[in-house]
């Protein structure tokens, strides 16, 4: 098989977030890693007469953590969940999209989320940027689709 010439990296990734008026707000200028983990509940069952164990798929989930730079400007990343998680509808599914490579054509990812986790490290020996971890629990179904 010949070496793939369709490799792409994540240097133009381009994560959108609703704002309390339910439009989406680019974060991308803040955030620096996305990670988008899908699962499927698989159980086994085994029957008389087999020695191999089968499978059955049912539901899906998925799982998003956002690695996002600490900054003080408005409707910025952290400003964005700060206030999703401290506002009276903070239980309240906001959307998220995430395009690959933020262009024409990318893969991009979607779906209605609710914030489980906001996480603040703070390290007064550490002089790099303070780096926030949020994680997402999709609400419904998360789409996959091309820009």
């Amino acid at each position: 098989m010949p070496a793939t010439t369709s490799a792409i990296n994540a240097c133009d990734a381009a994560i959108a977030i609703d704002n309390a008026a339910g439009v989406l707000v680019d974060i991308s200028g803040a955030a620096n890693r996305a990670a988008l983990e899908f699962t499927q509940t698989v159980e086994s069952y085994r029957v008389f007469g087999e020695r191999w164990i089968r499978r059955l798929a049912c539901g899906k989930d998925a799982t998003l953590r956002l690695d996002l730079v600490y900054t003080t400007t408005a409707n910025e990343a952290l400003d964005l969940l700060r206030d999703w998680f401290f506002a009276s509808g903070s239980a309240a599914p906001r959307t998220v999209r995430i395009a690959v490579a933020g262009t024409i054509g990318s893969d991009a990812y979607e779906g209605e989320f609710v914030l489980a986790r906001l996480n603040l490290p703070l390290d007064a020996s550490n002089a790099a940027p303070i780096l926030v971890t949020a994680d997402l629990l999709p609400h419904g179904v998360v789409s996959y689709t091309t820009i």
